[in-house]
């Protein structure tokens, strides 16, 4: 397992797409772009071998990609590049470690990075495939943010407890409890769907989500099981 960069860097790891050995191929050529930031070329230089190496090694898209992100992203100067380079060989299985989740809002990801310091994507992993299956990662990325907006206050009070191995639940060795009432269950689980779908739009205002009474009743369905 890879040890995982804070937010900022994180977010430079992934501004593109690569698939497969091509994955491999970017950071190669990243890292050989690297020496300018030291040297008399600086951002600019590095910028210009960085495209120019890529688009000969057939990742024109990608450096063009790149470029976009940069010219977006005032914040990434020199010293963030640095830090990306500083994470050298290991940045290939970074990229693959993170990519999957950068659907993840800069809130949620500073949270998640103070839970399960350099680690938390493979948690999260963890805890998504135990409560939703397989099926999430294919999921429209506003419907996995406005879910996990959901789980967050579980896996604040949760903390430690979460990095716990997901399985069966202990046997129950109290007296049972009366089932509960499905129609009691259902209004709560709407209503904290509803809750979770008004603190995302809080959050993101103007984000492009779908219409709130679909997100609410696809995270109602889910909820129930766990209420």
């Amino acid at each position: 397992m890879v040890d995982v960069p804070e937010r900022r860097v994180g977010r430079v790891i992934t501004a593109v797409t690569l698939s497969g050995s091509d994955v491999d191929v970017w950071w190669e050529q990243f890292r050989e772009a690297g020496p300018q930031l030291d040297g008399d070329g600086g951002l600019p230089g590095f910028r210009s071998v960085l495209a120019s190496a890529a688009a000969d090694r057939g990742l024109r898209t990608a450096a063009e990609d790149f470029e976009r992100y940069l010219d977006q992203e005032s914040g990434v100067d020199e010293s963030v590049l640095k830090q990306v380079l500083s994470h050298g060989a290991d940045l290939p299985d970074i990229y693959r470690e993170l990519t999957p989740f950068s659907w993840v809002s800069d809130e949620s990801w500073d949270q998640l990075d103070d839970l399960w310091p350099r680690a938390w994507p493979s948690i999260l992993q963890g805890q998504l495939d135990w409560r939703w299956g397989d099926s999430w990662r294919s999921e429209p990325d506003a419907y996995k943010k406005a879910w996990l907006d959901g789980l967050m206050p579980e896996f604040v009070l949760g903390g430690e407890a979460a990095l716990q191995e997901p399985g069966p639940a202990p046997a129950v060795t109290a007296p049972e409890e009366p089932a509960p009432d499905p129609g009691a269950v259902a209004a709560k689980a709407m209503d904290l769907a509803r809750q979770a779908v008004a603190a995302y739009r809080a959050r993101n205002p103007g984000a492009p989500v779908p219409p709130d009474d679909l997100v609410i009743r696809l995270l109602s369905e889910r909820m129930k099981n766990r209420i």
